[in-house]
């Protein structure tokens, strides 16, 4: 699946592209402020972002911690990025291409893995 195919099929689902733009070894895709993919040789990375409390970032750190288990063993990874506004929770998965159809599905999941992560 090309570039052009991969947009047309999550057009197709719904989603409203964003920007396309090329990153190191591919392409960043966004589809919200809060979702994007990275399409990486012919792998897709879906990353989806939370905006968090950065006074709270111990709490929440030791949150994931108590939860990491629970996230990996659904496939997904979950951390944090920081920059000098803002923080976010940041829940990562590896897709495959065949994924891209039931893209609706993908999306819920990871906001369910992102609740999952914070729940104390």
């Amino acid at each position: 699946m090309d570039l052009r195919e991969i947009s047309e099929t999550l057009e197709k689902s719904g989603f409203h592209i964003l920007s396309i733009n090329p990153i190191e070894r591919g392409y960043r895709i966004s589809i919200k402020e809060s979702l994007c993919l990275d399409i990486i040789y012919s792998d897709i990375v879906l990353y989806y972002f939370r905006k968090i409390n950065c006074e709270l970032i111990d709490r929440y750190r030791e949150i994931v911690k108590k939860n990491y288990n629970d996230v990996i063993n659904k496939g997904y990874i979950s951390g944090f990025y920081i920059d000098k506004n803002c923080c976010y929770l940041v829940v990562v998965k590896k897709l495959e291409m065949s994924r891209l159809d039931n893209f609706w599905n993908e999306y819920i999941n990871i906001i369910k893995v992102a609740d999952l992560s914070l729940k104390e």
